[in-house]
């Protein structure tokens, strides 16, 4: 694995226009308790994990409050963002509603972790049934080539950002891959956005379907 450093001119992680995520403080790395999610309400209660229902929107807390504005690292996945070279040792996941999905014609992935992907694909299955569709969602996993060039940095998600904010391919500027803490899917998570090409071949793993 290589480690980029790929700020773009004005020495910001984002362009100007992008919102919702910016460098993660590792050098004061905040770690979530054991058995809860890298969030928190805004009266301080953790949020348990993994999720056991479907999402549809943002978290609210048994006390009614919505998730606060810092987030915290997965236990699991503080190594992630500890070691830049550690995104080389890890099977990245991915959910899709394609039931033959190939890295054929793309560009970017973004990927995280199995937890991740299957919250993600949780939130796409329960927005079907709201809306009276039936669709199956794919879980399919991957790795970063050895030769791949992983971003020093790290990002963060902004809780409650919305789903689709994080344009980390806005990096991808000498690098192959950009960590970040996602707010989104698993909260807390490390999750991965990176150009097809510095992938393996996609692995299907089955299919979730409601």
């Amino acid at each position: 694995m290589t480690a980029m450093s790929a700020k773009n001119p004005n020495g910001k992680l984002l362009v100007p226009h992008v919102g919702g995520a910016e460098p993660y403080p590792t050098d004061a790395l905040e770690v979530a308790v054991p058995g809860a999610l890298g969030i928190t309400c805004a009266a301080g209660h953790s949020f348990p994990r993994p999720r056991t229902v479907a999402r549809d929107g943002f978290d609210t807390c048994t006390c009614g409050q919505p998730p606060g504005p810092s987030i915290a690292v997965l236990r699991d996945d503080a190594w992630l963002v500890e070691d830049v070279n550690a995104a080389g040792t890890r099977q990245w996941w991915h959910a899709s509603t394609q039931s033959a999905l190939t890295l054929s014609g793309r560009q970017f992935v973004h990927l995280g972790s199995r937890e991740a992907a299957a919250d993600r694909a949780n939130y796409l299955l329960h927005r079907a049934v709201h809306s009276g569709r039936t669709i199956e969602v794919f879980l399919y996993s991957t790795r970063l080539r050895p030769d791949a060039r992983v971003h020093l940095d790290v990002l963060v998600e902004e809780p409650m950002a919305g789903s689709d904010h994080t344009h980390a391919e806005s990096l991808l500027s000498g690098a192959d891959a950009v960590r970040y803490v996602n707010a989104t899917e698993a909260p807390g998570s490390v999750s991965l956005v990176a150009r097809a090409e510095a992938l393996e071949p996609l692995t299907a793993h089955g299919v979730m379907s409601s």
